[in-house]
């Protein structure tokens, strides 16, 4: 009987862990977001920080990418605003 009720222990810290898991938030969304909506409002440095992306981007080969983006995590957050620029340039 005690190994039901450990496996039932168990299994009720499973649920609260995997509920946990799936509620919390991506970590840094917060941060990008803001930094996104900086770069937004100075098109002049965007346009400098996506060149020097550009060409580390352009230095590695095509598997490579997803590296450098890890590496570069400003790199992400550059292509998120001029994303948003571009998909607001179309309207």
């Amino acid at each position: 009987m005690k190994i039901i009720y450990a496996l039932v222990v168990i299994g009720a810290l499973a649920v609260i862990a995997a509920l946990v898991w799936w509620g919390r938030e991506e970590e840094g969304t917060v941060a990008n977001d803001q930094s996104v909506r900086w770069y937004q409002a100075h098109p002049d440095a965007l346009a400098a920080e996506n060149l020097k992306c550009w060409k580390l981007v352009r230095k590695a080969s095509f598997a490579d990418v997803d590296q450098v983006m890890a590496a570069h995590p400003h790199c992400k957050i550059v292509y998120q605003a001029v994303e948003i620029q571009d998909g607001e340039g179309e309207q």
